[in-house]
C-alpha cells in the first residue's frame, strides 16, 4: 500500500488525503473496501490529534490495512 500511496502522490500527482482516491487506490489492490473504509475510520485523525501537524494522508500513510484492521506499519 505504502509504495502505491507514493506512487499515486509522487508520480501521478493524485491527492492521497483525499478518501475517495485512497478508497480506489484500495480497491484496485484488491482490498476489501468495506473493511478498508472501516479501518481508515478507526485512524482518521489519530496522528493529527496527537501532534497537530500532519495531515491524514500523511497518518495513514504511516499505516498498513490487512485483514480489514489497520496495523502499524
Amino acid at each position: 500500500m505504502l509504495a502505491r500511496l507514493q506512487a499515486a502522490h509522487y508520480v501521478e500527482g493524485r491527492r492521497i488525503a483525499d478518501r475517495n482516491v485512497l478508497m480506489a487506490l484500495a480497491e484496485e489492490l484488491g482490498l476489501e473496501p468495506q473493511a478498508f473504509q472501516q479501518a481508515l475510520e478507526q485512524v482518521d485523525g489519530e496522528v493529527t490529534q496527537q501532534s497537530g501537524v500532519l495531515a491524514i494522508g500523511v497518518a495513514f500513510s504511516a499505516r498498513f490495512v490487512a485483514s480489514g484492521r489497520a496495523t502499524p506499519g
